[in-house]
Order: structure tokens, then C-alpha cells, then sequence
């Protein structure tokens, strides 16, 4: 029986509250306890399991109900038992284990560790998310009409080739079948959807809708060029580069030491990884392509798919955790090297379009996709680095490690800002010791 809890006193499983205006911790561990395993909560007991009760007005129970559902995301309904202990009121919150984790409260997702509950951490975020992702992502799916026949033996030849040489990757080939299980690419005998956009003779066959539309406009309605881009993935990814790169324009620089430079228009590196995250993290489910779109003033690249909860846009331009959509492709971009490290991808495409002068990328999420958003305009100082100068002329110097610390940011956005100050020529910088200080140049 439920009261047959109180006896065993404060645990993984049971928590006691004196009175429902312990709201606040009351639904924190509501949420702890769908994040873990589940439990009770007594209300009307102190914390030496005493049974002090609780006053019970016509709404209690219903407000208390209604506190946890509307305070907590994703919705946490729990049952509510009233019981009656030496004549007094207790209730009962029983909470089940969640099948729909991680559960927030007011932004934040706790979990039960004993007697208390924690925060959890951001790689805790990560492991639940991706167990709960895994159970979802399409490219995990089996293609029942798909055969090993398929498969392109060289390109999986290629890839084996590729990885030793990028991530000295103890594999070497042997069949087709022992690869892809060694990738997770076979599911009971039978490949999955990302076997076949990934090492596919013919992608297109089995997953129409995995291509890119690329397209040169000149306005909104008048397409001057225009590209379908099929094959596997990589393939993909080079072709686009290929079609970006006929699009914009190129001019040459001749250093010290005679050597000759491109710079582009945009900076290949940053184009490179909004395609590679494209293909990677795209929704394969949604029956539409990625759109790559280049405008006088702007290159746009767009997939299907939104950002995987909890990441925002605001996150994208700090270190964030890495929340893969499809694992089984975000592992051998990773083996090939198109992925250098995870959750950087976005703060790549900042610091090389800062380091040459451009504006940020632009990040926008709709109801069903994703897009990144290139400009070419030079652009002017942000107002960090506006505010940096005015603090340059009272203080004299500064270090990276202080810039950071004053404006709140990450070591990334901190040494962007400051290479992008230097090569204009506005400070530069000097070792002193120890440590690298800023100054004004003039």
C-alpha cells in the first residue's frame, strides 16, 4: 500500500513536502522524478516523516494539478490520492516514469539522485536526447525493398580508405555486410535508410525527396540557373560546393613569399559547413529537399527539419551541445572529416565570416525548417567591439581573457571579435610574460 512509503522515510522515490505552498520544490521534483524512474510525493509530512497534514479548501487538489500540467514541459499529469492518517489530510503525487524525456520546469530539467534532485547536466541532456531521437529518426529506418546489391561497393571502399587516412580508423575492408554492421547500418539483416543515402548506388531510387535544389536568382520569381543535385550525401555536399563556387566571385591576393591566395566572395570554409550540417541534420521524413539559393546579396541554404529540443538559435552562437538527428550519418561525416568536432559547426560559420570582414550569418528557424542565411556586405564593428574601444581608451589594455569575461561571452566569439580588430588595423597585439594584452594602434 502507498502508506506503507512513509515508513521508509525520504528516498529515490518518495519525497515528503509539510505543505502545498512548497510549490516550487514540489513540481522540481515532479520532474525529477518522470526524468528518472518515478515516485511519491507526501504532501503534509516533514522531513522526519511525521505526519503534520494539510488543509484541504474546495480547489486544492485542483489547483495543485493544474500547477504541475501548466508549469511543466512536456505536460506531466500525475495522479493525486487523498488520504486520511490519524485524522489528518495527506496527499499523495504519484509520478511515473516519463516516457516522453526530458521533462523542464521553467526552463530547466532536473532528475532524482537519492534523496535529492539535481540539475542535469548538459551530457546528460545529450545521452537522453539522442535515446529519445534514436527511437524516431527516419534515417534509422529499414528499407524493406533495398538489397546489399544497392550498395556501392567502392564507395564503401572509398569511405574505408578515407577514414584511416582522416581518423586512423583500425578498419579494413572486407565484405559489404561486415562494414555496414560495424556502422550500424544494417538493422536485422536489412539496411536502413542511411545505408542507402550514404553508400547508395542510386539514393534517389528508395529516397526521392534526399536531394538539393540549387538555384541563382535575380529576384524572387526569375531563376537565372538552376541545379537538381542527387546521388549520396557526400556526393551532395561536393556538387553544391561545385555549383556555389561557379556562382560567386573570386579574387587573388599575392603574399610576401610569392605564394597566391583565394579569397572568395564568401568564405568557402563557412559555405561548406552549412552544407554539411544541411545534409546532416536535415529531416528525412519531410517529402521536401534542401534548398540552396543564391541572390545578388545573400546565399541562402535551407533544410527541412527544426532544431532538436532544447537547442534555440540563440544557442547556436555559443558552445552548445551536440543533438544529432541522424547519428548513423553524423558518424561517418565525422569518419570522413566533413565534422571536425561536434557542436561547433554553427560557431565555425560565425568566425569565418567575422574573420573576413562579413556579417554574421543569419540563423532562422520556421514551423518545419531551418536556414542559414550568408550576406556579403562588409560589415561594421558590433557593439562589443564598440564598447571595446571606448574601454581601450580609459584602460589602455585588455586580455582576451577579460574581454570575454566583461561581455559575457565564449573564448570563440571573444578571439573573433579581437582577429577581426587587428586586421583592420584598429589594435593590435603584445605579449607581456605570460599573457597576450590588446592596445589601440592609434
Amino acid at each position: 500500500m502507498i502508506v506503507d512509503l512513509l515508513k521508509t522515510g525520504e528516498s529515490e522515490k518518495v519525497e515528503f513536502k509539510r505543505s502545498v505552498g512548497e510549490l516550487k520544490e514540489i513540481i522540481e521534483t515532479v520532474v525529477a522524478f518522470a526524468n528518472a524512474n518515478g515516485g511519491w510525493i507526501f504532501i503534509g509530512v516533514d522531513d522526519s516523516g511525521a505526519i503534520t497534514g494539510v488543509k484541504i479548501g474546495k480547489d486544492t487538489i485542483e489547483k495543485l494539478v493544474n500547477n504541475i500540467v501548466q508549469m511543466t514541459d512536456p505536460s506531466i499529469y500525475p495522479s493525486i490520492d487523498l488520504l486520511d492518517i490519524n485524522n489528518k489530510k495527506v496527499i499523495v503525487v504519484t509520478v511515473p516514469t516519463g516516457n516522453d524525456k526530458p521533462y523542464f520546469y521553467r526552463g530547466r530539467a532536473y532528475i532524482r539522485i537519492g534523496k535529492t534532485n539535481r540539475l542535469v547536466s548538459r551530457s546528460e541532456l545529450e545521452r537522453i536526447f539522442s535515446e529519445k531521437l534514436f527511437q524516431k529518426r527516419p534515417s534509422n529506418s529499414i528499407l524493406m525493398a533495398a538489397s546489399l546489391s544497392d550498395i556501392s561497393e567502392g564507395k564503401l571502399k572509398q569511405f574505408v580508405r578515407e577514414a584511416k587516412e582522416r581518423r586512423s580508423m583500425k578498419i579494413d575492408f572486407t565484405t559489404v555486410s561486415d562494414i555496414l554492421t560495424k556502422l550500424g547500418l544494417l538493422e536485422q539483416g536489412k539496411l536502413t535508410k542511411a545505408a542507402i543515402l550514404l553508400f547508395g548506388k542510386n539514393p534517389q531510387q528508395f529516397e526521392p525527396q534526399a536531394i538539393i535544389k540549387a538555384g541563382v536568382f535575380k529576384s524572387p520569381t526569375l531563376i537565372i540557373d538552376s541545379k537538381t543535385i542527387e546521388g549520396t550525401l557526400i556526393e551532395q555536399i561536393e556538387d553544391a560546393l561545385i555549383f556555389l563556387k561557379r556562382h560567386i566571385n573570386v579574387r587573388y591576393e599575392i603574399s610576401e613569399n610569392g605564394k597566391r591566395r583565394e579569397i572568395w566572395e564568401y568564405p568557402l570554409e563557412a559555405l561548406r559547413e552549412a552544407i554539411v550540417n544541411a545534409v546532416t541534420h536535415r529531416d528525412y521524413e519531410i517529402q521536401s529537399p534542401i534548398y540552396v539559393r543564391v541572390f545578388d546579396d545573400r546565399i541562402e541554404i535551407e533544410n527541412p527539419g527544426i532544431l532538436p529540443q532544447p537547442l534555440t538559435v540563440d544557442d547556436l552562437r555559443e558552445d552548445h551541445p551536440s543533438i544529432l538527428r541522424n547519428p548513423k550519418i553524423g558518424k561517418v561525416m565525422f569518419l570522413v572529416g566533413y565534422i571536425e568536432q561536434w557542436g561547433t559547426g554553427t560557431n565555425k560559420m560565425i568566425e569565418y565570416c567575422v574573420s573576413e570582414g562579413l556579417p554574421e550569418p543569419e540563423f532562422i528557424e520556421t514551423k518545419i525548417t531551418f536556414k542559414v542565411i550568408f550576406r556579403k556586405e562588409k560589415r561594421g564593428l558590433n557593439p562589443r567591439q564598440k564598447s571595446l574601444l571606448e574601454i581601450l581608451r580609459y584602460r589602455k589594455q585588455i586580455t582576451r581573457q577579460e574581454y570575454q569575461e566583461i561581455f559575457n561571452i565564449s573564448e570563440r566569439t571573444a578571439r573573433a571579435d579581437l582577429e577581426e580588430l587587428k586586421k583592420r588595423g584598429i589594435i593590435y597585439s603584445e605579449r607581456i610574460g605570460k599573457k597576450v594584452v590588446y592596445r589601440l594602434s592609434t
